[in-house]
């Protein structure tokens, strides 16, 4: 699968998803419903979370794949 068709898989599944909370669509939301720029903050914070996470899973399994252990690394 193209990173393109994981990206619109994405996107359609996250705008179904904000119309069955909000029941409308973010181009139909006020202007004024919400600080926008916060919400975008907020959402790239937990991206990096996430991130973290994914990575710290990563070393664990490279490190018992490759026999090295944690308090070597």
């Amino acid at each position: 699968m193209s990173v393109r068709n994981v990206i619109d898989r994405v996107l359609d599944k996250q705008n179904a998803k904000g119309m069955a909370t909000y029941g409308q669509t973010l181009d139909d939301c006020p202007d004024e419903a919400y600080d926008w720029k916060m919400m975008a903050i907020e959402e790239l914070v937990d991206g990096i979370q996430y991130l973290a996470k994914e990575n710290q899973r990563l070393e664990k399994e490279i490190n018992k794949l490759t026999g090295v252990r944690q308090d070597e690394s």
